[in-house]
């Protein structure tokens, strides 16, 4: 079977999904794709140049059997765009992240126009697919709420959408990256604290840089490792690395070998994230063994079984702060090995079944 992917946002997380999915996929692909940008600009308009790149190419294209459209870019302005080549193609839309809830940094605002884009998409869509079951219920449940506030007509928005949502869990490169899970014994003083998400307001990043400060003023033992890409907070991130001298024992946009390494070396993954669809480097360090310190929101009671429940912290930061410095008193209790299987659990291995045998009952393509 052949997919057409249209992606308004090829880079990150969307494109490391995607790549690593169509290397492993027994269906062929054909990517149609914009580089990532400003996002609003892309959710709402780049359906627009995509359409135009499609034309252009449509003479040179396999025949497509399935269309698979990201979240980010805006379906049925696409398919109108394209009209009538793509209307009688099977539609999936797979969705990362969720408009109508996504927290806006300081000095934006939610705007009901984004999430709606979300819900048009989802609309037309044959299959809605979602990275993980907390985005599914997120996406569901703020939906009924921005349906319930608007809704005249039509009046199957909520039923239609429901019926064809579904979960694709979302795959990640573990074991090819980083091998089998490592064998881990609990850690000693000092522990090595780590950083590997983008440097963004709703990751959290400013509570975790007010509560490292302090507990470097207050002089417990610990390392750090400041990854992920500084984005808007290049500064932020310069300031801690000066100010925590010695502390920082790795630092940077860490890939391949690197990453691994800082996986290797890192004790507790530190996720203050506000709203987190999933969470992929969560997943990482959990994986590589590393013990979690998470909020009570987002993907996180979702990612961890119920008897890990007592791990979460309350949201706030002086809860982060309470939790780091008990962990750091008492550094043999970072240790939870059985959560390696929270993150192998989204191995590609695991998933990939998963994916063919949905999109391809979509396609009414056999595998035979």
């Amino acid at each position: 079977m052949h997919i057409l992917y249209v992606e308004s946002h090829y880079e990150g997380a969307h494109r490391d999904w995607i790549d690593s999915y169509r290397a492993r996929s027994q269906h062929t692909f054909t990517l149609l794709t914009m580089p990532g940008g400003d996002w609003r600009w892309r959710l709402h308009g780049g359906a627009l140049h995509l359409a135009r790149e499609f034309l252009a190419q449509r003479p040179r294209l396999v025949p497509v059997d399935l269309l698979l459209i990201n979240g980010m870019v805006n379906a049925p302005l696409f398919l109108a765009a394209t009209h009538p080549h793509l209307a009688a193609v099977p539609l999936a839309v797979y969705f990362q992240e969720n408009q109508l809830t996504y927290p806006p940094e300081p000095g934006d605002r939610l705007l009901w126009q984004d999430g709606f884009v979300n819900v048009m998409s989802a609309y037309v869509a044959d299959l809605v697919g979602f990275n993980g079951a907390y985005l599914q219920q997120d996406f569901l449940t703020s939906l009924a709420a921005f349906v319930t506030d608007r809704q005249d007509y039509p009046a199957d928005i909520i039923s239609r959408i429901t019926a064809r949502s579904q979960v694709l869990p979302r795959g990640i490169d573990l074991r090819e990256r980083f091998g089998p899970p490592p064998r881990r014994q609990p850690p000693q003083a000092p522990l090595t604290l780590l950083w590997s998400h983008r440097w963004a307001y709703e990751k959290g990043v400013e509570d975790f840089a007010v509560v490292l400060r302090q507990l470097h003023q207050e002089g417990w033992p610990f390392e750090v490792i400041l990854a992920g890409d500084p984005w808007r907070y290049a500064g932020l991130k310069a300031e801690l690395t000066v100010e925590l001298g010695d502390r920082v024992v790795m630092q940077g946009l860490l890939q391949g070998a690197d990453y691994v390494e800082a996986l290797r070396r890192a004790d507790v993954i530190v996720a203050p994230a506000q709203n987190e669809p999933l969470g992929v480097s969560v997943l990482e360090a959990l994986y590589m063994g590393c013990f979690p310190v998470l909020p009570a929101r987002g993907s996180f009671p979702w990612l961890l079984p119920p008897e890990q429940h007592d791990l979460l912290y309350d949201g706030s930061q002086a809860g982060l702060l309470a939790c780091l410095r008990a962990l750091l008193s008492k550094p043999e209790s970072a240790y939870r090995p059985a959560l390696q299987a929270v993150g192998a659990a989204h191995d590609w291995g695991a998933v990939i079944q998963h994916y063919d045998t949905s999109l391809a009952v979509l396609g009414k393509y056999s595998f035979e």
